[in-house]
């Protein structure tokens, strides 16, 4: 942010094969605020029998403004073997 301030937080969820959000999978990080290098460190449970996913899109927002800051997709499947 111009300020050289943001209040970063992170949103999880799992897309289908069509890339549409499954429902109840989407979770959030606390909020750090004023922090531009933010390390969250948390985890996050899911049911493994919930429907076929394609991909995780983790979305980085700044919570002042909830913009997005950025977002990385991950392979579902690898996350599961983890």
């Amino acid at each position: 942010d111009s300020g050289n301030s943001s209040d970063p937080y992170c949103t999880l969820k799992f897309l289908d094969l069509n890339n549409k959000p499954v429902k109840d999978t989407e979770r959030k990080t606390k909020v750090i605020e004023k922090n531009l290098n933010p390390t969250w460190n948390e985890k996050f449970e899911y049911d493994p029998n919930f429907e076929v996913v394609n991909l995780a899109i983790l979305l980085v927002h700044d919570g002042a403004f909830s913009d997005s800051m950025g977002y990385i997709l991950l392979n579902a499947e690898k996350i599961a073997q983890s």
